[in-house]
């Protein structure tokens, strides 16, 4: 589907504003009529002429009745592999009761006198599908000038009507352009235009694929307070209903299996309740100290951070006086908790789910504290555009432009898991120009439809603006109001998403969901929903969660070029993820 993308002119009519007045390049050809008679002359003379004009053309191209009779009668003999010459023709013509509409016998005959003249039917062939391609808009628009003059006809639907006819009027074929191998191994390198070094080149389009619920794994035990009273989380299944943090029952999306061995700690809150989180745990916390208790830079705290709970220990330990507050939750009568101490304790089971609210947030434990979760592609594109790879702290690279298409999260939340890449990006690359100019967010909580002509337009408008070198964007569910399994939706999405690429030469890094594991199987990694978004990108990344809390990356369809993505993920002390080697973290400079 073609999306709008040029203004017109400041002094266009009030009735064009909006759309694209073409250039006129080149001189209308001379009309098509003589150009029809050309080619019929040649195609009874030559072969060869013959097969590339039917081959090319139907009747239905022709602008003169006759002329596309006779091409009809040329067409038919052609396909049936008979001699195609006049006597053929015009006996064929004859008895279709056609031959008197092109003027008789003599007027087939008389296109034989400058037969010879014609060097190549490829002109020909190309004026008279530019012709027919007109005479198809033309009437097009005045069927459209009709409808959209009566207001019977809703404008939502005279636009998608206008849409999908415009895609049936081919575009007229200007022949083959294939060349030779040899000129092409022959001719000048082509560097790669790479928007982070070794790993996105521009236009790459990759898919990352993760099951949700990961980053909130609690002890098996822990009580959990539901609609019918109370549960465990090690009890809770896919459909289950939790509370969310704003009061309301929200269904359970993913569980995972429990998990065994991980790192766990206690954490104790100021009225009295504790519960047992794994290290990676995510935590929505906001910092009440006062100026001169607030940590050092390398941990800098902002409004509503999302930490982990090694992370907190860590700040309790630097900073006593810190009060990390967890979020109140009016509805319930709940106030705000400080964490009071954290301490390390022997493992034990533990286990994550994802439930369907946006901010990701519900309640546990006896007092129901909120508990969070987080995702990779932000941070990919905080850290590129603060001049920092995205999984190499230490590794300067070239800062690009960055922007974060947000389809599923409310402001808060997006602004919570925010605050600490900024932060701690800010520290590192010593500047927070970028944040102010070359990273730019785009939140739509409530997806978007990219099917539909005004969330295209609110898209192209929002990239133009911002003109990145990268797009972080996703869930891919949530672009379309369509049967995210339907195959001709997701081919529509998939053109769209092309053409952002395409015509503003920038990168698409694109969030995923797994499908739910089915009759006891093994979760796949791969996209949810139609099969196209498999064969479709450059680079299909899936993250696998191993036993001691890291997460193998591979890829779940060949890569088409060999990239530095890399092999094994981890919670970082200081950034969300970082690469591991040989088994070891890679060094973060703080």
């Amino acid at each position: 589907m073609s999306v709008t993308d040029q203004p017109a002119p400041t002094d266009a009519p009030a009735a064009v504003r909006g759309a694209v007045r073409p250039a006129r390049s080149e001189a209308a050809p001379a009309g098509s009529e003589p150009n029809e008679r050309a080619l019929l002359a040649a195609c009874l003379v030559s072969t060869e002429a013959c097969s590339e004009a039917c081959e090319a053309l139907s009747a239905q191209d022709f602008s003169a009745p006759g002329w596309a009779a006779c091409f009809d009668v040329v067409k038919e003999l052609w396909t049936s592999a008979m001699q195609v010459d006049a006597p053929s023709v015009i006996e064929q013509m004859r008895a279709a009761g056609t031959l008197t509409a092109v003027g008789g016998e003599q007027a087939v005959l008389g296109l034989l006198i400058h037969a010879d003249s014609v060097a190549s039917v490829r002109a020909p062939i190309r004026i008279i599908l530019d012709y027919a391609t007109r005479r198809r808009l033309r009437a097009l628009a005045a069927t459209l000038g009709s409808m959209a003059a009566d207001p019977a006809h809703p404008v939502g639907d005279l636009i998608q009507y206008m849409a999908q006819q415009v895609k049936e009027v081919e575009l007229p074929s200007h022949g083959g352009e294939a060349v030779s191998v040899q000129s092409v191994v022959e001719g000048p390198d082509s560097p790669y235009e790479w928007v982070i070094p070794g790993l996105i080149e521009r236009q790459d389009r990759t898919i990352v694929v993760a099951p949700e619920g990961y980053g909130k794994a609690l002890a098996v035990n822990t009580p959990v307070k539901i609609p019918e009273g109370w549960t465990t989380m090690g009890a809770l299944r896919v459909g289950d209903q939790v509370f969310g943090l704003d009061g309301k029952p929200t269904a359970v999306q993913a569980a995972t299996e429990v998990m065994l061995d991980r790192p766990c700690y206690r954490v104790m809150f100021s009225d009295g309740s504790a519960l047992v989180a794994d290290a990676k745990h995510l935590w929505a916390i906001q910092d009440q100290a006062p100026e001169q208790h607030r940590p050092s830079p390398s941990l800098l705290l902002s409004t509503h951070t999302v930490f982990d709970t090694a992370t907190l220990a860590l700040q309790l330990q630097l900073n006593p006086a810190s009060q990390l507050q967890v979020p109140a939750c009016p509805p319930l009568q709940l106030p705000a908790r400080y964490v009071a101490g954290i301490q390390a304790v022997p493992s034990v089971p533990v286990r994550c789910v994802q439930i369907a609210n946006p901010d990701g947030i519900f309640l546990v434990g006896p007092s129901c504290i909120p508990t969070h979760n987080s995702t990779l592609l932000r941070q990919v594109a905080v850290m590129a555009a603060a001049g920092l790879h995205p999984f190499t702290p230490s590794r300067a690279i070239p800062p690009i432009v960055s922007l974060i298409i947000d389809a599923e999260n409310r402001e808060r939340t997006v602004r919570r898991a925010m605050s600490r890449l900024v932060d701690q990006a800010t520290y590192q690359s010593g500047s927070s120009v970028w944040a102010e100019e070359r990273c730019h967010l785009w939140m739509a909580p409530g997806g978007l439809d990219l099917h539909n002509r005004a969330d295209q337009a609110r898209l192209v408008a929002t990239v133009r603006q911002v003109k990145p070198d990268l797009i972080c964007l996703g869930p891919l569910y949530k672009l379309t109001s369509g049967d995210p399994s339907d195959e001709e939706s997701a081919k529509e999405l998939s053109e769209i998403l092309d053409h952002i690429a395409v015509r503003y030469n920038c990168s698409l890094l694109i969030e995923a969901h797994a499908p739910h594991a089915q009759g006891g199987r093994e979760r796949q990694i791969r996209p949810y929903g139609a099969s196209l978004w498999q064969r479709w990108c450059e680079f299909g990344l899936g993250m696998y969660p191993q036993a001691d809390g890291a997460w193998e990356v591979k890829h779940w369809r060949g890569q088409r070029e060999e990239r530095e993505w890399p092999t094994i993920l981890a919670r970082g002390e200081y950034w969300p993820w970082i690469e591991v080697r040989d088994g070891r973290p890679v060094e973060e400079i703080v």
